[in-house]
């Protein structure tokens, strides 16, 4: 998991610092990435595929029931699609 910051440096260091984050946070300096990302607000939960792209994006907080739900399928999605994630073929 990785949180992503919209914000200017200086003001994203506060804000993980003040919140006592424990995981990575990432900025989004260029605007391109903030629509490649479809990163429009916060919070929004974004699930990649092991290319980098969009699976699931949903504004506001992940809580339990069918956002949760979804992301879990998402997940699904990816780990059945990701060629990392096959068994290999005994020759």
């Amino acid at each position: 998991m990785y949180g992503i910051s919209l914000s200017p440096e200086a003001e994203t260091r506060l804000y993980v610092d003040e919140h006592g984050l424990r995981f990575p946070v990432l900025r989004f300096p260029e605007e391109k990435l903030r629509y490649l990302y479809r990163a429009n607000g916060v919070p929004q939960v974004i699930v990649l595929d092991h290319e980098g792209r969009v699976i699931y994006t949903r504004p506001g907080e992940l809580g339990a029931g069918a956002a949760l739900d979804s992301v879990f399928a998402a997940v699904v999605v990816i780990s059945e699609t990701d060629p990392r994630t096959q068994p290999s073929e005994s020759t």
